[in-house]
């Protein structure tokens, strides 16, 4: 909800001059199973994108669940 972005550029191919390419990927920190928590509210975590076209991730807030009482 708070629209935070951030841009890692330029960054090295790899560790020595005609070396192994590196493999950049990204995740969010805590999220398991493309779900994390914070602040009490659960979000589900989209990723999109490769390498090449750059990086998205989106966090989506989750309704929180309600059991369902039968009545009586």
């Amino acid at each position: 909800a708070n629209n935070w972005t951030a841009s890692f550029e330029q960054q090295p191919v790899s560790a020595t001059l005609g070396g192994e390419a590196h493999q950049y990927t990204v995740k969010e920190v805590g999220e398991i199973l493309n779900n994390i928590q914070v602040t009490g509210k659960w979000y589900g975590v989209g990723y999109a994108g490769s390498m090449k076209e750059g990086f998205t991730i989106t966090n989506k807030e989750k309704t929180p669940w309600a059991p369902m009482i039968p009545p009586t």
